[in-house]
């Protein structure tokens, strides 16, 4: 059940009048460059926008199998989206979504890469920079599938921890801002790597409408079954759930078009349309619990 408070992100969808940007083709998505101050930034500013910021946290499993070393690698650097957002006219528009990975430096949470982190003055050893630069190169495969004047929609491959153990998941992101005041919100919902078809690889969560400017304690799953002479393989690290916000329940019609590969300017439209009913329902079941 959502409270009054979880209920207040949401916020309008208007995607009427919106036009898809002329080469939606797939790909990768951009990066934040280091050195960018999070809670700093400005409308002058490139990234101007905090989306989500989520720190790891080792919370349940085999926790035993990990020295200090290992747990400080997996949970050092926080894992940091952020948009680009203009005002054109009289509407707001969103330029673009990016990712990248943050620490506090001197007490301001900043972006870093695994290259320039030491003259930065990041704490990180070396451990921790190795495993910042394999993440860094994962970056390749978050692949951004639409984008519109005022949505992004990219795709995050992700360990997840079920019931039945750890599977690899997408995690697709939906990004969006109202025009009018430029408020933004993101809906998030999972898709099972193994499954095909349209619709079919929906996973069996509720999506998750989360306010932009979320902070997020990432809590991590331990499986000590996927380590591989006492070191933890990529799979031993799983979510346990997706970042914070209000759970909107799937409705057929978002169901059937959430799971597609891609989105032509037709099917983003249709997108929009049935995730903006989707939480519309919602709100009404919230108004009708009170």
């Amino acid at each position: 059940m959502m409270n009054r408070t979880v209920a207040a992100i949401f916020c309008a969808i208007v995607f009427v009048s919106v036009a898809v940007a002329q080469d939606p083709a797939i790909r990768s998505i951009a990066v934040i460059p280091a050195e960018v101050q999070v809670a700093k930034a400005t409308s002058a500013d490139r990234w101007n926008r905090l989306v989500l910021l989520a720190t790891p946290a080792i919370h349940s499993g085999d926790v035993n199998r990990l020295n200090a070393g290992m747990k400080s690698a997996a949970t050092k650097c926080a894992l940091t989206v952020m948009a680009t957002v203009s005002k054109q006219s009289s509407q707001f528009v969103l330029r673009e979504v990016a990712v990248g990975y943050s620490v506090p430096i001197a007490g301001a949470q900043t972006t870093i890469s695994s290259s320039t982190a030491a003259e930065q003055g990041a704490d990180l050893g070396f451990i921790e920079r190795q495993v910042l630069r394999g993440n860094e190169k994962r970056f390749a495969e978050v692949k951004q599938i639409a984008q519109t004047s005022t949505l992004t929609a990219f795709d995050a491959p992700t360990i997840f921890s079920t019931t039945s153990g750890h599977r690899l998941m997408v995690m697709r992101h939906l990004c969006w801002i109202d025009p009018r005041t430029g408020e933004g919100a993101m809906l998030v919902w999972l898709l099972d790597a193994k499954k095909g078809g349209v619709g079919g690889r929906v996973f069996d969560l509720p999506m998750r409408l989360v306010r932009w400017g979320s902070i997020e304690t990432r809590n991590i799953h331990v499986d000590g079954d996927a380590f591989v002479f006492g070191i933890p393989s990529e799979t031993a690290f799983g979510l346990e759930s997706l970042p914070p916000g209000a759970d909107i329940p799937w409705t057929n019609s978002a169901k059937q078009v959430a799971g597609r590969a891609s989105y032509t300017q037709q099917e983003v439209i249709e997108l929009a349309n049935a995730m903006n009913d989707a939480i519309t329902r919602s709100k009404s079941n919230l108004n009708a619990s009170r």
